[in-house]
């Protein structure tokens, strides 16, 4: 028996107002919601578990530090992405979706196995040693940090894998099948709870961080963050067995009205530069979009060199202590996403479009300016701050509250905000538009901050022969945070005009 529209109205009646707020899954749905709701939960917990370790394991690793993630993110996970990209698309012209998310899955887990149980017990057998590598570096100091990730090759192996991970097991595979087995109707309900359901995973990893942290030993022969990662790629498997093999199997639980979608338009990089000078209004959003991606990178990368510094005893970095400070920084990430997805569901609605577009930029304008500020001249602000018991603990913490706040923000207010820019406009230009944006902004986003440091760094190389580090390259990427946040917050107030000039027009051509 389908679950019809009249079904679900019947239904609606006998839940309370207070019911539908909290949980708005209805009894006969619950079968098809929880494990769905179990397959988030472990996907964003795996991913989540995996972007802390690969930090943690690179920026503890000989011969690297935090300016080599800019070179490994451009230089390595940029082209494999590419690459995987057009597997999984070959893949997917052979087999139906189902086989294609145990391929690629099966894929990651055997990866991570392998990892655990062979390559990580032997990373000194199979890896230069750590003079090897300095001596290397200081011979071909322009390509210093590149070598270093070359000398870890294996480590460097799984911070691409666990990029790959996160993109693919959430973005991809998690929300395809979201979407093609869950209705419109249902979709309204469902979603904003995967979304919570993914918060609650970042809470309750960060106490399984905090206790592995307590408990962790660099000699161990195997790594317990990854036999934790394996068991739940394991769980992700299972879940996603039964719930296609005894819940989708029942036509009761399949959606009676599947979402019409239209074809992506795909634009080349051409193409999308073209789309982008024809249009003022577009053009804007690809400022907000790339603005983000630039700030966010160069503000991280920072802001893990002072977190490498900040837990480096002796030389060595304190493994154990900075997968416990990456529990609290996953515990404050869930908290601050959950609270302020809260707030933002009235803010626009209170004060329009442009209090919730400019909520992003002004956080993470003023925090990494702040931030590389302070990073630049802490010789100066440091006896302040030791005055008061902070010292080094403010560079580590404010940092951690910045990066938190930018993030938590970029989902609550930021991603909203520029979806609903796309709405008024018309139909061709918002489909070429978002071609455009996913095309240019995202894109160039993601690399380009990554980018800017490589070059300002290997100038500065040029010049001094010496390798350089992030807090090395801070003055200059001060500046280009300043212009971004600038571009960032005047796109913001420029695209506000035309867009309620677009709502205005589509309200008259409606009334």
């Amino acid at each position: 028996m389908h679950m019809n529209n009249d079904n679900v109205t019947d239904q609606s009646t006998s839940l309370s107002s207070l019911r539908m707020m909290i949980f708005p899954i209805f009894p006969k749905e619950l079968p098809k919601f929880l494990p769905m709701a179990g397959l988030i939960f472990f996907t964003i917990f795996s991913f989540t578990m995996l972007r802390n370790m690969k930090d943690v394991l690179m920026l503890s690793a000989p011969g690297v530090k935090a300016a080599s993630l800019p070179y490994i993110k451009f230089c390595i996970v940029f082209p494999t992405s590419i690459v995987f990209s057009l597997i999984y698309i070959k893949l997917k012209n052979y087999l139906e979706f189902e086989k294609a998310y145990y391929a690629i899955m099966g894929f990651f887990i055997s990866f991570f196995i392998v990892f655990n149980y062979l390559l990580y017990p032997n990373a000194e057998l199979i890896h230069p040693s750590a003079e090897s590598i300095a001596a290397l570096q200081n011979q071909i100091p322009v390509l210093s940090n590149f070598v270093g990730l070359l000398g870890v090759w294996s480590f460097t192996m799984y911070y691409v894998i666990s990029e790959l991970w996160g993109t693919y097991s959430l973005s991809v595979l998690f929300w395809q099948f979201a979407n093609d087995n869950v209705s419109t109707e249902e979709s309204k309900r469902f979603y904003p709870l995967f979304i919570l359901v993914g918060n609650i995973a970042l809470l309750i990893l960060s106490f399984i961080l905090d206790y592995i942290s307590k408990n962790y030993t660099s000699s161990a022969a195997v790594d317990p963050v990854n036999n934790t990662v394996i068991f739940a790629g394991i769980c992700m498997l299972v879940l996603f067995r039964y719930t296609n093999q005894y819940i989708l199997s029942d036509p009761q639980y399949q959606p009676t009205s599947k979402k019409v979608k239209k074809k992506k338009a795909k634009l080349s990089m051409y193409d999308s530069l073209v789309q982008l000078s024809q249009s003022r209004y577009v053009l804007y959003i690809a400022v907000l979009v790339l603005s983000y991606g630039i700030m966010i990178n160069i503000f991280e990368t920072v802001w893990k060199e002072q977190v490498r510094v900040f837990f480096t005893v002796d030389g060595v970095v304190d493994k154990s202590a900075m997968l416990g400070f990456m529990s609290k920084y996953t515990f404050y990430t869930g908290v601050f996403t959950i609270a302020l997805n809260f707030l933002s569901k009235d803010t626009v609605r209170l004060f329009g479009w442009l209090a919730g577009a400019v909520f992003t930029p002004i956080i993470c304008t003023g925090a990494s300016l702040i931030f590389l500020i302070y990073s630049i001249n802490a010789s100066i602000f440091q006896p302040s701050l030791a005055a008061l018991g902070l010292g080094a603990w403010f560079a580590v913490y404010f940092g951690m509250g910045g990066v938190i706040l930018t993030k938590s923000s970029k989902y609550a207010f930021f991603d909203p905000t520029k979806e609903m820019s796309f709405i008024p406009i018309s139909s061709d230009l918002r489909t070429s538009g978002k071609a455009a944006v996913d095309g240019v902004g995202a894109r160039l986003g993601k690399s380009g901050g990554g980018l800017i440091q490589i070059a300002v760094g290997t100038i500065i190389t040029m010049f001094t022969g010496s390798p350089v580090d992030a807090l090395q390259i801070a003055p200059y990427m001060l500046i280009v945070l300043a212009i971004m946040g600038f571009a960032w917050l005047t796109s913001a107030f420029n695209l506000n005009v035309l867009y309620q000039k677009a709502v205005a027009e589509e309200a008259s051509s409606n009334g």
